[in-house]
């Protein structure tokens, strides 16, 4: 019957079922192309860490002692902590190790650290 209810109850369900099922192969679709993605995302070399530090400063890697290139997680984002001394500054770069971008830079001066100044 054209105008029966429960055919057009049953209608309506077949096409919510049909929609839920795309949705799901979409989705299934979308993260399986997205994974290798994800898995696969390369960080920066040491070495290209330094060289951002350096080229930040003007500086050369035969001008400065570095004390610390280490690669750190917090979480899920990935940085370097690049560290290095050159005469009376200790230089300090948190650099994110998937971009190459300084997060966060700073210079001590080793007398203001013995007289307790912050950095």
């Amino acid at each position: 019957m054209p105008g029966d209810p429960e055919e057009a109850r049953k209608m309506k369900t077949k096409k919510k079922r049909r929609s839920r099922i795309l949705a799901a192969e979409v989705i299934g679709a979308l993260a399986v192309a997205v994974m290798p993605m994800v898995l696969t995302t390369s960080l920066i070399t040491e070495n290209e860490a330094k060289y951002v530090a350096l080229t930040r400063v003007n500086l050369k890697p035969e001008d400065v002692t570095f004390t610390k290139v280490k690669l750190e997680d917090v979480g899920s984002d990935a940085y370097y902590a690049v560290e290095f001394r050159r005469g009376d500054r200790n230089y300090f770069f948190q650099i994110d190790a998937v971009e190459g971008i300084i997060e966060e830079f700073r210079i001590v001066r080793v007398q203001d650290r013995i007289a307790g100044i912050p950095a």
